[in-house]
């Protein structure tokens, strides 16, 4: 599966910026990956909490996506890398509502950290009044389907769809005194 620059861009954002955010007896992170594709994002994460944590780190990670296949590299990246009991795959589509859904009945309800790389490729509005939402129901409705637009590039007619659901999902999922964190390691 292929990683984007986008992708290891933010991994290197995110190797400069989460020392800061690490202090010592600050263990046992919980990480959220939306729209992890191949979890590069949630499993770096990991790693780099691991570095600094002196191996006595339980930190751990969900991983969302509404691609399955994503997932099935998701889950094969955690177990090459020592990660696999560590990180728990979730298939919900954002845009539906499902992964709200999931995430808040989910049991841990409160992440430390949130990660995602969502789709932003503005996918024509011709398609339908919610292009990124019919290529998932087309998909979901035939299997041999291979719309022009993947799950992993339809960002809605703005682009913005994904990242709009996911903030405003966050201050619901971020445990109190963790946004201002997310909202510093995105800018």
């Amino acid at each position: 599966m292929y990683i984007g620059p986008d992708s290891l861009s933010l991994v290197q954002h995110l190797h400069s910026s989460l020392p800061q955010y690490i202090k010592d007896g600050d263990q046992n992170k919980k990480i959220l990956d939306i729209c992890t594709g191949s979890g590069v994002q949630a499993l770096s994460t990991l790693a780099m909490i691991d570095m600094y944590e002196d191996n006595t780190n339980d930190s751990s990670a969900v991983a969302l996506d509404v691609n399955e296949r994503a997932l099935r590299f998701t889950s094969f990246n955690a177990h090459l890398n020592g990660y696999k009991d560590r990180i728990t795959t979730i298939c919900a589509d954002l845009l539906s509502g499902e992964a709200a859904e999931v995430l808040l009945n989910n049991k841990e309800t409160h992440y430390d950290i949130l990660l995602a790389n969502p789709p932003f490729i503005p996918t024509p509005p011709a398609r339908s009044d919610m292009p990124a939402s019919s290529i998932r129901l087309e998909k979901k409705n035939n299997d041999n389907a291979t719309p022009r637009y993947g799950l992993f590039s339809s960002g809605g007619s703005s682009g913005e769809d994904c990242l709009c659901a996911i903030i405003q999902l966050a201050p619901s999922l971020l445990r109190t005194g963790s946004l201002g964190k997310w909202c510093t390691l995105v800018q």
